[in-house]
């Protein structure tokens, strides 16, 4: 940590409690493989950081993704040891979902295709200067720089808006139309 920037070495060190509360999250929850995936994933929010010295959208719908992939993959593992688990008072989401994680398995890999896509379409809009700050929840900010003109910010909204109606394939569905609004 203490090679990174100053911006990238906190971030790091509030990845500790998720690394901390890990090993217990079997024991209190049956969603263990949240927590993984929010400790595990925390390398693409530290990436990012080391390399921009501050977040962004990009990094969030990375990290978002990523997290949706660590809950599929790990139910999938954790099913390998339903039995074993039930023995010894382990809860996971493979005994959670029981009938249903296959449903919940399609939705896990789905979410990641889409929210990877997302990030994937936003930093390609956004021009190297340009900042994406996440406000709280669901909400962003973009800072424009340099902004010569309110033409200029009304293009790129407009880019955004309609990269986000462009359809993102899933195999064997149809395509998944994501919303957005600007103000």
């Amino acid at each position: 940590l203490l090679q990174f920037n100053v911006f990238t070495f906190w971030l790091g060190v509030a990845s500790l409690p998720l690394v901390a509360l890990y090993p217990l999250a079997k024991r209190v929850t049956w969603w263990p493989q949240l927590v993984l995936g929010l400790a595990f994933n925390w390398g693409a929010l530290m990436g990012w950081a080391a390399q921009e010295a501050s977040l962004s959208l990009p990094a969030f719908l990375l990290y978002s993704g990523g997290v949706f992939w660590t809950l599929g993959y790990d139910t999938l593992y954790a099913h390998q040891d339903k039995d074993d688990d039930r023995i010894v008072g382990i809860k996971s989401l493979a005994l959670y979902l029981g009938e249903h994680s296959r449903k919940a398995l399609a939705l896990f890999y789905g979410l990641f295709v889409v929210l990877t896509a997302l990030a994937t379409r936003v930093q390609a809009l956004l021009r190297e200067d340009d900042l994406v700050a996440r406000l709280g929840g669901d909400e962003f900010a973009i800072l424009l720089t340099p902004l010569h003109a309110i033409e200029d910010a009304q293009r790129i909204a407009e880019k955004i808006i309609h990269s986000m109606l462009e359809p993102i394939s899933l195999p064997g569905q149809a395509g998944i139309v994501t919303s957005l609004s600007i103000g």
